[in-house]
């Protein structure tokens, strides 16, 4: 496990490893060609990275592990020395059948940075995004035929902090078999912000979402106890069936947990963003959904929610990622 700040020399190697061990037929570069019979099976790659933020009176302090070809790229300071912002890259780009990427968070703050301000705004909080989309490659090839891709994510957030998990959308791709589970812990007053956002196919290209398989679980839960459950399973017949996707490629779950909207302020949300179907299950918890053709419009419609929802629910200005200007 590497516990260095990971820097763009180290991003350049990791590429240049990644590149030279991965098979290349199971990651799209190209390779001598080599037939069905002889071409040795790829191997699985899995990834794993954790991040600990610790708030103390002087500062947010992130400290980083990693093996695998996931990493923490950057960490970003433009608030101030209590909410940095993280850039997780996975190099290879994407996954093939039976790779795995895991990624586990904490976040803490002391008792003194959580009484140096008011109970209604988080002492300390981590922003983390991406600057490109997870791909999911199909998992029928002829060497690999069923193996399913996972990716697991576990953030425990403490009292005091606010976790706003920002990812770009996730692609499957036609024949992928895709796991993906999302656990966020929430801890006393701590706070969350985030989205889920699924692409089936690409129909730009002229690739639609025939085969193949996407299993969500998401849980929220606070001191222990759940506060929202989700499991779904998105296929061909999901994405027709009318109870399902409707036809629309593109689905997005968003959330807000620790933050009780009043009834003219969920007037004013709903009228602001007619894309998306907002509600409050419970007082702890906001939900925005949506379904689109392509995710463009969807993706600005969710940052458009998190600009308006981000002052009242953390006390704090929308400041956007540098990476959603690119």
């Amino acid at each position: 496990m590497d516990l260095r700040s990971v820097q763009g020399e180290d991003l350049l190697r990791a590429d240049a490893d990644a590149s030279a061990s991965a098979p290349p037929e199971s990651h799209g570069l190209m390779a001598p060609a080599a037939s069905a019979a002889t071409a040795p099976p790829a191997e699985a790659w899995r990834a794993e990275l954790t991040i600990h933020l610790k708030a103390d009176p002087a500062r947010a302090r992130v400290v980083h592990a990693h093996s695998g070809p996931l990493r923490l790229q950057k960490i970003l300071m433009p608030e101030g020395l209590h909410w940095p912002q993280a850039v997780l890259v996975h190099p290879p780009g994407g996954l093939c059948a039976g790779d795995t990427l895991i990624l586990q968070g904490e976040l803490a703050a002391d008792a003194a940075p959580r009484a140096s301000v008011s109970a209604s705004t988080p002492a300390a909080g981590l922003l983390v995004t991406q600057p490109g989309a997870t791909k999911w490659y199909r998992s029928d090839t002829v060497h690999q035929p069923g193996r399913r891709a996972q990716q697991r994510v576990h953030w425990r957030v403490g009292a005091g902090c606010a976790l706003e998990w920002l990812p770009h959308e996730s692609i499957a791709f036609d024949a992928a078999l895709a796991d993906s589970e999302l656990i966020i812990d929430l801890q006393g007053d701590a706070r969350c912000i985030g989205w889920d956002v699924w692409v089936l196919g690409r129909r730009l290209h002229g690739d639609t979402f025939a085969r193949g398989q996407v299993r969500q679980h998401l849980r929220i839960t606070r001191d222990g106890q759940p506060i929202y459950l989700e499991h779904s399973r998105l296929d061909a017949q999901a994405l027709a069936c009318r109870a399902g996707l409707n036809g629309q490629a593109v689905s997005a779950l968003a959330w807000c947990a620790g933050f009780t909207p009043d009834e003219a302020q969920m007037e004013a949300l709903r009228a602001a963003h007619p894309l998306l179907a907002l509600t409050c299950p419970q007082p702890d918890l906001l939900l925005a959904r949506a379904l689109a053709p392509e995710p463009e419009a969807l993706m600005q419609a969710l940052r458009a929610l998190w600009r308006d929802l981000r002052p009242p629910a953390l006390q704090r200005p929308a400041t956007p990622p540098r990476l959603w200007a690119t």
